[in-house]
């Protein structure tokens, strides 16, 4: 869903008409956003809590609002925006997205419609077609852009991209 949000905002796509019907069994090529960034902002213990009253004290992170997002942004986030800095997944990832012209993304339109030629009524693998596979192998196959894979940085760190697939 998240990169379905994504593509809609950028083509100027409704959300609000598409997203309902991504839920229709005809299925649609949605790319999976990469993971760097992904975080779970609060954990819920609700049904946990349920499961384990009578044999386990009861699961709490309230109270601890200020040390967790001190942490959040002393190791989580600053590292996020490092590797970002760093290797550029994210920008690459909407870049390939901008680039990729297949007739798999003719539901991103105006009138937030799914064109019945975009439906994918046959068994896919891995949720790709073959034309999308292929440009995903070809964009995955470039080099880091700023140095040669595997070579160092001026700080001597290895430059070598995070093993981030550009379809989740």
């Amino acid at each position: 869903m998240t990169t379905l949000l994504i593509l809609a905002s950028r083509t100027g796509t409704p959300a609000a008409s598409l997203i309902p019907q991504t839920f229709n069994p005809p299925k649609l090529l949605i790319p999976k956003a990469p993971a760097l960034g992904l975080l779970l902002q609060e954990p819920r213990f609700g049904t946990y809590n349920k499961h384990v009253l009578e044999e386990n004290e009861l699961a709490a992170g309230r109270g601890q609002g200020d040390r967790i997002d001190a942490f959040k942004h002393a190791y989580i986030y600053s590292r996020i925006r490092a590797e970002e800095a760093k290797h550029g997944v994210f920008a690459a990832w909407l870049k390939f997205i901008d680039e990729y012209d297949g007739w798999e993304f003719k539901y991103l339109n105006p009138r937030g419609e799914v064109p019945a030629d975009v439906v994918h009524r046959e068994e896919r693998g891995q949720g790709s077609t073959s034309e999308f596979r292929e440009y995903l192998k070809k964009i995955s196959a470039r080099k880091c852009g700023r140095c040669d894979t595997g070579s160092e940085d001026k700080n001597g760190d290895s430059c070598k991209k995070p093993n981030v697939e550009m379809d989740g």
